[in-house]
């Protein structure tokens, strides 16, 4: 079964000598065998594996709404070190989204919006210490920050 699997690409012009060999289209490695092809004992094992999905993206409102909550949760409770605490990101949106896929999203979106949190941070604590002290905001339980 992976013999089929198997393609060989061969290229119907040759190249010059002196040009760089392109990369091939298709690569024999990410073809996976299929799982009655593995003994049973690896069959079991490979039905235990969880494949990763691709990543969708995110709607632009609701990268709006991360972008949003990262700047919120990380203010609040983010301490010295500016940690984020995903389970409260995780609620923000309301368990919509796993806190997994919510940590990959922002790695994958934190080099083109990472100076746009760190511009929006000072500006929402700024904001947020005056409404806290003319007591616009409920008190904050930092024990149980969630609640």
């Amino acid at each position: 079964a992976l013999a089929a699997a198997q393609v060989t690409v061969s290229p119907s012009v040759t190249p010059p000598v002196n040009a760089p060999t392109p990369a091939p289209a298709f690569s024999a490695m990410a073809v996976t065998p299929p799982v009655d092809a593995l003994p049973p004992a690896k069959q079991r094992r490979a039905n235990r594996i969880h494949v990763a999905k691709p990543m969708t993206q995110l709607p632009p409102e609701e990268i709006e709404r991360l972008i949003m909550a990262i700047v919120v949760v990380r203010s609040l409770t983010g301490g010295l070190e500016q940690q984020i605490a995903w389970g409260m990101v995780h609620q923000v949106f309301h368990y919509k989204y796993d806190t997994a896929y919510l940590r990959n999203r922002w790695g994958a979106l934190k080099h083109r919006f990472n100076d746009v949190v760190e511009k929006l941070q000072p500006e929402f604590r700024n904001k947020f210490i005056g409404a806290y002290e003319r007591k616009e905001v409920p008190a904050i339980d930092f024990q149980h920050p969630a609640s």
